[in-house]
């Protein structure tokens, strides 16, 4: 009766024991949760003991811990990303502006006709490169706000992007003594946006003309379910391309703005494919410069 005793009691105190260890444990865990509610702290909790339901509890904090990580790592990578996209877009606007109004007071002078043709095409030209300036940040704005409206309906992207050949034509051929353009004659026609395609297809050809050299060449490929536009063009400084970051708001590939550009082209290309389930993916082959849409078809 006595050993009975003394193993309940024993089997007591240890009970006794581990409940003890338990709430210290969820204390520490409790603790450990405060802090990274507070961003006072990112570290992982420690597991300890041989409690597989309490490790198992631990894991699952774990990889919650880790996905809050990996997302204010991101939400600070774009924050510091729209930082600089907006001191980039700021000094855009102020320097044509600058240069609107010194040639107008130029005129104001009433200088003779020759050099007041001079200085009104030149005012001319500031005023497109501003109105280009606004557009892009005005659509990239509306895009990223989802206020984007694109109607779908029956298109044919080969169409579409062949009547942006002939709008751009003129900038092309000062840019490319050689244009290859080399697309199936076959009607394609999807489910799309005219208005999304038009805009995807002008980018690209603008960032053909301003950035590219040499020769362009535009071709189709079509394999199992898919169907793919692709332009691609040589380029002056293929080492400075870092096509992972290719189709960032801030990426410029010298470090230096070209003055005809914002610079978001590609990233409104890529939105804008991103919204009508299309794939908008860049590659570099030695010195050319590669972009593929990508349709899916059934």
């Amino acid at each position: 009766m006595k050993i009975l005793v003394s193993v309940l009691i024993i089997c007591l105190l240890m009970a006794v024991g581990k409940i003890l260890i338990d709430r210290k444990r969820m204390k520490q865990i409790s603790f450990q949760l405060k802090l990274v509610k507070v961003n006072q702290s990112q570290a992982n909790v420690p597991i300890q003991g041989y409690d597989k339901a309490q490790n198992e509890l631990i894991t699952e904090i774990n990889q919650l811990i880790e996905k809050l990580k990996s997302k204010e790592n991101e939400f600070h990578r774009l924050s510091q990303q729209n930082k600089l996209m907006i001191s980039s877009i700021s000094h855009d606007f102020r320097t044509p502006l600058t240069s609107i109004m010194g040639y107008i007071q130029i005129l104001q002078e009433k200088i003779d006709s020759e050099n007041e043709k001079r200085y009104l095409k030149i005012v001319e030209e500031r005023a497109i490169n501003l109105n280009r300036l606004i557009e892009d940040f005005y659509t990239l704005s509306i895009i990223d706000s989802e206020e984007f409206p694109l109607e779908i309906k029956k298109v044919n992207p080969k169409v579409i992007l062949q009547n942006q050949i002939a709008l751009y034509y003129e900038e092309l051929s000062k840019t490319f003594p050689t244009i290859i353009v080399e697309m199936d004659e076959k009607p394609l026609f999807l489910f799309s946006s005219e208005r999304a395609l038009t805009r995807i297809f002008a980018n690209l050809l603008k960032n053909a003309f301003l950035y590219g050299t040499d020769s362009l060449r535009i071709r189709t490929e079509q394999a199992s379910g898919s169907y793919t536009l692709i332009l691609e063009n040589k380029v002056t400084e293929a080492s400075s391309i870092d096509i992972e970051k290719l189709f960032e708001r801030t990426y410029s590939g010298n470090g230096v703005r070209n003055t005809n550009s914002t610079g978001l082209g590609l990233s409104i290309a890529e939105k804008l494919a991103i919204q009508i389930h299309c794939q908008l993916s860049a590659k570099q082959q030695g010195e050319w410069l590669q972009f593929s849409l990508q349709f899916r078809i059934k």
